[in-house]
């Protein structure tokens, strides 16, 4: 051990909405450049949608579109997990013969 700090984070550089930004993180190189698409797409979508906006106005707009995809996400998710758990205290109950 040569006394260095391990990085063990990866550092990519990501092109979004024409300005390339270096990240670092942790994830797989390929995974960063995937949320960095996603996020360049949302804010051409707001972009064509609303030509006259700032590039920091579509970014907000961009940033709350996808903040609220998550949390429609996760209120699914919390609705099947709650399906799901029911379903299986109602099969856990039953006798073996039902």
């Amino acid at each position: 051990m040569s006394g260095e700090p391990v990085d063990d984070q990866n550092r990519v550089v990501v092109n979004i909405f024409g300005e390339e930004y270096p990240i670092r993180g942790a994830g797989r190189p390929e995974y960063i450049q995937e949320v960095a698409a996603a996020v360049d797409r949302k804010m051409r979508q707001v972009s064509e949608a609303h030509p006259r906006l700032s590039m920091s106005r579509v970014a907000v707009m961009a940033a709350l579109l996808l903040a609220d995809d998550l949390f429609k996400l996760r209120e699914q998710h919390e609705h099947l997990t709650q399906i799901y758990e029911q379903e299986w205290e109602r099969r856990k109950d039953r006798k073996p013969d039902d």
